[in-house]
């Protein structure tokens, strides 16, 4: 199974979503979920986005891949995506969804590990590890 995630940027902020479901329920996240039969990695971004927090965004490319058999999917792929139009406000599958500065993400309690990291890379213009690798890898990555 293919999922995809993305980091959406707006100026200085970042969109997350607080998970209404298993698995990672009532952690902030970034935006995403499976990848649609027949459909592009690239319109299930944008969808995900969409549907989970009414933000319509563009997505530029891909920012990191990362074998997640932890939480039922195979290969997590994360797109870096700008805002375009739209409130944030959270979809079904969402309790909550929000812009927080980076500032505002660190102090988070509940967040998922790999969404700090990458919101952390993006943040830094930091694209160099473009690479397959688990979760735990990046929570280790994360903990340096």
């Amino acid at each position: 199974m293919v999922t995809v995630g993305g980091v959406v940027v707006k100026g200085n902020d970042f969109l997350l979503v607080k998970r209404k479901v298993e698995p990672r329920k009532g952690c902030w996240c970034i935006p995403g979920g499976g990848v649609k039969l027949g459909e592009t990695i690239r319109d299930a971004i944008t969808r995900e986005i969409l549907e989970e927090t009414g933000v319509e965004a563009e997505v530029v490319g891909v920012i990191d891949l990362c074998e997640f058999p932890p939480y039922g999917a195979d290969v997590y792929i994360t797109f870096l995506a700008k805002y375009r139009k739209g409130e944030a406000t959270p979809g079904s599958n969402a309790e909550d969804a929000k812009w927080f500065s980076l500032d505002e993400i660190g102090r988070l309690e509940k967040m998922t590990s790999l969404s700090k990291l990458l919101i952390r890379k993006v943040a830094k213009n930091d694209y160099s590890l473009l690479k397959v690798h688990t979760i735990e890898e990046a929570i280790r990555e994360l903990q340096l």
